[in-house]
């Protein structure tokens, strides 16, 4: 446990080492007094005009070093984890899980728990292990610490799901300087599923057309299950299924031929050659060794159909709207005595984007993105909605100044931001041709109600009461990755005041993908090298316990 607890003070005190060397170098006579700030929230997912419906936030962690007596006296560090948050207009749904932090004016304070249940409600999953530290040294400064390890995460009804994340925090504040650095890495996150997306905003699957399911399971590339046959596209579904129900509706007479009007008990060996000729065709394997009669058949054809569709149901239900996989995010602010000593920077990158079975084509992040908003919308227009979704990724904004005598250094990035417009900002489209509604398809095959694209939503949308739309009708917001640092640093009155010289223009940026794999593994290896910075420094006489 006392390794643990080192460990974590060590990334509290290391990672403002990390953002010292990570560029900048500030006199080494020049003292002073600062601030440092920084955030991040792993999820938000809000429903409703600005979360009016339900706003959930996982993982949302603060740190804070201070040694500027305008900012607080005496001088402090400290860091605090929230696990869970949910608001919402139905009482039921507001929850919170308990905090846990860690905070100190002198003698450090370090914090380790082996596991946070995430259970609720609205979440599974748990976050294992978290380590929390505070430190003040009166000749070093102030340092606060965080790292946590997110696991299989689901949340708002399965609309989000992330199998594993990682996160660390450093907040520092020295004579020389004020630090910030945060790095968080995510191998694979679930932004949108598909069949809670399409529940929430009112699809009922019953009601969904035959060709829809087709057209559905064709743009997102995923295939059905056909027994010991190749499994099915989505126009082989319709075609399939099609011609299944057709030997159930149509009569000997007819073309093709059918079962209608047969009676049950009628020997199969007495059927029309061409009739059994099409359900061999049809059933992969032929007729089933032990059907003797008409009766049988008809059982099994029904079986046939009601597994086809459920196949395709669940095809849709488990797809990914739109995943993500390999987000991996940095961010290091340190503000100096002048602002060419001072840093901010943003290093993100991820790997690939999926919707359905596919992989999301494009040479560089904005024709990837492009690519996906439209397959993304595609997919919703086939399944009788229309253009709802934006997807953005790796936004980011940084700047260094200078303001009332202070030199400020800041930076902010979202992984990756989805809007789902309100249904009512969908103009009328064009109707679909007409098909057999899946409802009608379980009930000519004598199954009941066909399964909801997603219960959890279909729950959701009953608990949260809306216009009968669903959840999502009024539109949704989903966030993964928030992240944030501010450092604020002034000389002591003894030295000069600080100077912004225009060399070193502030640098905004909206766009974005900064730094590649090779800069990332870097950061990755800066954090690690701080981390042994920081072990020795905690093993001082003065900062054991």
């Amino acid at each position: 446990m006392r390794k643990t607890r080192m460990f974590a003070a060590a990334v509290s005190v290391a990672l403002l080492g990390a953002a010292a060397a990570a560029g900048g170098t500030a006199s080494a006579q020049t003292t002073g007094v600062g601030t440092t700030r920084a955030t991040t929230t792993a999820v938000t997912v809000s429903l409703g005009s600005n979360g009016s419906l339900l706003d959930v936030q996982v993982l949302g962690d603060n740190g804070i070093a201070n040694i500027d007596p305008k900012q607080g006296a005496p001088s402090s560090a400290a860091s605090s984890l929230s696990p869970l948050t949910s608001t919402s207009s139905v009482s039921a749904l507001n929850i919170s899980v308990p905090n846990v932090s860690a905070s100190s004016t002198g003698a450090a304070d370090n914090k380790s728990v082996p596991s946070i249940d995430l259970t609720t409600p609205l979440s599974t999953g748990s976050i294992a292990p978290l380590s929390l530290s505070a430190v003040v040294d009166p000749t070093q400064g102030a340092a606060s610490g965080l790292s946590s390890s997110l696991k299989n995460l689901t949340t708002v009804a399965g609309l989000l799901s992330l199998p594993s994340g990682t996160s660390s925090l450093g907040a520092a504040a020295k004579p020389g300087d004020a630090d910030g650095l945060r790095g968080l890495s995510i191998p694979d996150v679930s932004v949108l599923n598909l069949g809670a997306t399409l529940q929430g905003l009112g699809i009922n699957s019953a009601a969904m057309q035959l060709g829809q399911v087709g057209n559905v399971l064709n743009t997102l590339g995923v295939t059905v299950p056909n027994g010991s046959a190749p499994a099915l596209t989505g126009t082989q579904l319709v075609t399939q299924v099609t011609a299944l129900s057709g030997v159930l509706t149509n009569t000997l007479a007819q073309v093709p031929p059918g079962l209608s009007g047969v009676p049950p008990a009628t020997p199969i060996a007495t059927l029309p050659p061409a009739v059994t000729a099409l359900i061999n065709s049809l059933i992969p394997g032929g007729i089933p060794a032990g059907a003797s009669t008409v009766g049988d058949l008809v059982t099994a054809i029904n079986g046939q159909i009601t597994g086809l569709l459920n196949g395709a149901l669940s095809g849709i239900t488990n797809a990914p709207l739109l995943e993500v996989k390999n987000l991996v995010v940095g961010i290091t602010t340190k503000a100096a005595d002048t602002v060419a000593n001072s840093v901010a920077t943003v290093t993100a990158s991820l790997g690939s984007v999926q919707i359905g079975s596919l992989t999301v084509p494009g040479v560089d992040l904005p024709s990837v993105l492009g690519n996906a908003n439209t397959t993304i919308n595609q997919v919703l227009t086939q399944a009788g909605l229309g253009n709802l979704i934006t997807v953005k990724a790796l936004d980011q904004s940084k700047s260094i100044g200078t303001q009332s005598g202070y030199v400020n250094s800041l930076a902010n990035l979202t992984g990756v931001d989805v809007a789902i417009a309100p249904l009512s900002s969908l103009a009328p489209g064009t109707p679909p041709a007409t098909t057999p509604t899946v409802g009608s398809l379980f009930t000519l095959a004598g199954a009941g109600a066909p399964p909801a694209l997603s219960s959890a939503m279909q729950t959701l949308n009953g608990v949260l009461a809306t216009t009968g739309a669903g959840a999502l009708a009024q539109g949704a917001t989903v966030d993964v990755l928030q992240v944030g640092s501010a450092s604020t640093f002034t000389p002591s009155p003894a030295s000069a005041t600080p100077t912004n010289p225009s060399a070193a223009t502030p640098q905004n940026a909206t766009l974005a993908t900064t730094g590649g794999p090779t800069q990332v593994l870097g950061f990755v290896g800066l954090l690690l090298l701080a981390t042994v910075a920081g072990l020795r420094w905690l093993r001082r006489p003065a900062t054991t316990d």
